[in-house]
């Protein structure tokens, strides 16, 4: 409950269960847990790969007993190795496995690649064949990738601090609600800290306080970050860590203090109800039924809402199959024609709904909004060259749409750039076939005749 206010993104809370079980466990299977928890980091999210290093040496070092030297020499060995490991995990073990990849992959066909040709911006008559296939570019280790994100996005990409505070797109602010989401559980810790009930040298409480305070700098600016903001999700590195401070205090007197119930003041007694109570309102108030589709006209009335598309009801079944037979019609008729890009909806081709379709990686809706977000100009080149070229025969994604937002609407800023970089010169080469807005999918085709879209690029 406490993580669900951030809300965590899963693989990440799997990475710190094996931090958990390596906490304490046998060297050797602390190690291979280290390792496993280290390497999922680095291709869940590879701006996690610092964290599961950070949480072992913070859970062994604090956990340790330094009155006899043996435990001493024992807790600084232990939290060194698997801090070491995790980071070997996240940072070279998946640059390794892709090296020997490649070390004993069979030898490829030459590919002869044409010259570049210019962007244009009238559209050509007859169609013309399908791009060249450029080699691969050298993998990036998992430290180029970290450092591209680290150094190259926050130059790039504009922080908008503002969202730190109540806005238009986190109605509390990041700062107010992540207060609301830690403040009864850093109130016990301190608490039990003070009181003596949990016994810490200097040196223990810097082991806690600093990575806290790493994941917490992190996490702000990741939220300021232009398409974040919206929830604490960017928080994620820092909520665990407070969880496993919150096991620490636990196992090292928490427990004892909380069954002495006479031990404990009326004032805590309310900080404590107020954890429970804090974690656990929002979910409660979030919870309700998304597969009522069926039943949406009656419960328009019974609601009194507005629309039947404001109660946000998943579609009915019959309606995903319609959807779903209108896709695989047309990107059969379109793959005899030209190249078809899932812009969006890639799943219906990993799972075979779609067959006989080649992704096309490049144009991906996520990676294309991060390069707009980055106004990344050289990008984009490529993209716009193969819309006026006609490339694609059928596009599938979200529907497009091209209003200019302020910062007083939701995510104003994401909006303004995506339809700057994506949507207007999209729509300006291609125009809808069918828009399905029961689940969210366009069909877009290239428009006939000359079409002259350079007031439309950016």
């Amino acid at each position: 409950l406490f993580l669900k206010q951030g809300p965590i993104h899963a693989p990440l809370v799997v990475s710190a269960a094996l931090v958990a079980l390596a906490w304490r466990s046998p060297l050797w299977m602390a190690a291979l847990l280290l390792l496993g928890s280290g390497y999922l980091t680095a291709y869940s999210r590879f701006t996690w790969v610092f964290a599961p290093g950070l949480w072992i040496v913070m859970l062994e070092f604090v956990s340790a007993s330094f009155v006899e030297r043996k435990n001493a020499s024992l807790a600084w060995k232990r939290s060194l190795i698997l801090g070491a490991l995790g980071l070997f995990g996240g940072l070279a073990l998946p640059t390794l496995i892709e090296q020997s990849r490649v070390a004993t992959r069979p030898p490829q066909p030459v590919v002869v690649v044409s010259t570049p040709q210019p962007i244009v911006t009238a559209m050509p008559t007859a169609v013309p064949s399908a791009a060249p296939i450029s080699p691969a570019p050298p993998a990036q280790s998992v430290f180029e990738k970290y450092y591209h994100f680290v150094v190259k996005q926050v130059q790039d990409q504009p922080l908008l601090w503002y969202r730190l505070l109540p806005n238009s797109t986190y109605r509390q602010g990041i700062l107010l609600a992540l207060l609301l989401a830690i403040t009864p559980l850093t109130l016990v810790l301190i608490y039990l800290s003070a009181s003596g009930a949990w016994r810490l040298s200097r040196l223990q409480k810097t082991a806690v306080i600093l990575p806290l305070l790493a994941f917490l700098i992190v996490g702000l600016v990741a939220s300021t970050k232009i398409g974040g903001g919206g929830d604490l999700h960017n928080m994620d590195m820092f909520l665990i860590g407070m969880i496993f401070v919150g096991a620490l205090a636990w196992q090292n007197g928490g427990r004892d203090w909380l069954q002495n119930e006479t031990g404990i003041p009326a004032l805590t007694k309310i900080v404590i109800v107020a954890l429970l109570v804090n974690s656990s309102l929002a979910p409660l108030l979030e919870m309700r039924s998304f597969t009522l589709g069926e039943q949406a006209s009656r419960l328009k009335t019974l609601t009194d809402a507005k629309s039947e598309s404001t109660m946000e009801m998943l579609p009915t079944q019959s309606e995903i199959d319609a959807a779903l037979q209108t896709i695989q019609t047309e990107a059969e008729k379109a793959k005899i024609q030209g190249e078809v890009l899932f812009m969006d909806q890639r799943q219906l081709l990993t799972f075979g709904y779609v067959s006989g379709i080649p992704l096309v990686p490049a144009y991906e809706k996520k990676l294309m909004m991060n390069e707009s977000l980055s106004a990344n100009a050289v990008y984009f080149q490529s993209y716009y060259a193969d819309l006026a070229a006609r490339r694609f025969s059928l596009i599938v994604t979200e529907p497009l749409r091209t209003p200019i937002q302020d910062s007083s609407y939701q995510f104003g800023e994401e909006n303004n750039a995506w339809v700057k970089w994506v949507a207007n010169p999209t729509l300006c080469y291609y125009e809808p076939l069918e828009t399905l807005k029961s689940v969210r999918v366009q069909l877009l085709v290239p428009k006939q005749g000359e079409v002259d879209c350079a007031a439309e690029l950016p």
